[in-house]
């Protein structure tokens, strides 16, 4: 997963978890760019990125041909932020881009609304 910040002219990006995962779980989010982030009163902008893990795997070089979906979030402004801040942060980010996720890996059945609530009687 990754977080973007937008410095000026160009945004910067990084990669809370600071490695891949072997598994589907998030690892735990590093401090630094959301630190930077707020010492430089730019928003951050969560991404859900699924299906890395099976186009790179860890630990390999190569890339295999994978369906790899990208969701951005709305971004969460910093400025006013003290690195005081920066663990709540850190849990608000952690917490969108996992209902990203979740959102996305729920079964098809589970997305189709009212249908979805037809008892089986």
């Amino acid at each position: 997963m990754t977080a973007f910040t937008r410095y000026q002219p160009r945004g910067r990006g990084f990669y809370p978890e600071g490695t891949r995962s072997r598994t589907d779980e998030l690892l735990p989010f590093k401090k630094g760019g959301f630190v930077m982030a707020i010492q430089a009163g730019a928003p951050v902008v969560p991404v859900a990125i699924d299906g890395g893990r099976a186009a790179m795997r860890k630990g390999s070089h190569l890339v295999w041909p994978a369906k790899v979906t990208v969701d951005v979030g709305e971004p969460i402004e910093t400025s006013g932020m003290t690195v005081d801040d920066r663990d709540a942060l850190i849990a608000d980010v952690r917490a969108r881009i996992e209902a990203m996720l979740s959102a996305r890996r729920r079964p098809a059945e589970l997305k189709c609304g009212p249908t979805a609530a037809r008892s089986r009687d």
